[in-house]
């Protein structure tokens, strides 16, 4: 099923020709739009069409299906025994004073290491908070590299470099000169939505637009694909707000 890409939102929609159709219409169903066209029209006037119906689609995510959720990524305030994810998982925050700052990730605890002549410089939960972060950073520069190393040979094509960038309204980007960028905080979502954006973007090594055979080659390539798109429709604007 194709998709358009609206915002953070990747919507599907059906394509279909009736003779009855005196002009192109769309509707919306069952978490779906509906594009009818007569049939002699052309796809390239199809395709402005539901370009041009965009704020229409925008609206119709007041629909309980399409809201946002509610964020719940952050925790009220970042001290221990507060809960982040990490890869879609709950993950326990510790704090500990030390001689030197350090970060260790075992059986599920996250254990920050605090130097007390940062406290005195700033709050506790700011400097926890700001340590989470570059872990976050890391971590998700780590899990993109192992994908390009799965992906890569698969698709027998490689990006000219690839950087970790927090965005505020993209997941992922792909430059003419084939420099990925991928948004960190991706690494919060379960490993198989980062694995996705990763795939996303190699695939417009091949289609710079999101036309048929790109989302065929998504598709060929990360058959499971849309159970990632439709995390990101649920819970990606709350992500992208943090």
């Amino acid at each position: 099923m194709p998709f358009i890409q609206v915002k953070t939102f990747y919507l599907p929609y059906l394509l279909r020709r009736s003779a009855r159709a005196k002009r192109l219409q769309m509707s919306f169903k069952k978490s779906v739009f509906e594009v009818v066209a007569p049939p002699r029209i052309k796809n390239d006037e199809i395709l402005k069409f539901i370009a041009q119906n965009k704020r229409w689609m925008l609206k119709q995510q007041g629909h309980p299906r399409f809201k946002p959720a509610h964020s719940t990524f952050w925790p009220s305030q970042f001290l221990a025994k507060e809960s982040i994810l990490f890869r879609g998982d709950p993950v326990w925050l510790n704090v500990k004073f030390a001689k030197e700052k350090a970060i260790h990730f075992r059986d599920n605890v996250l254990t920050i290491y605090v130097p007390w002549a940062n406290i005195v410089s700033q709050k506790l939960s700011d400097y926890v908070k700001l340590q989470v972060i570059h872990w976050y950073q890391k971590e998700a520069l780590k899990a993109v590299n192992e994908a390009l190393q799965f992906y890569c040979p698969l698709l027998q094509r490689w990006p000219s470099s690839v950087q970790i960038k927090q965005q505020k309204t993209r997941w992922g980007s792909c430059g003419i000169n084939d420099k990925i960028n991928i948004n960190w905080l991706l690494i919060l979502a379960p490993s198989s939505v980062l694995e996705y954006v990763v795939v996303h973007e190699l695939c417009h090594l091949f289609h710079r637009n999101h036309g048929k055979r790109f989302w065929a080659k998504v598709e060929k390539t990360l058959p499971h694909f849309k159970q990632s798109v439709s995390w990101l429709n649920k819970n990606g604007q709350a992500l992208l707000d943090l």
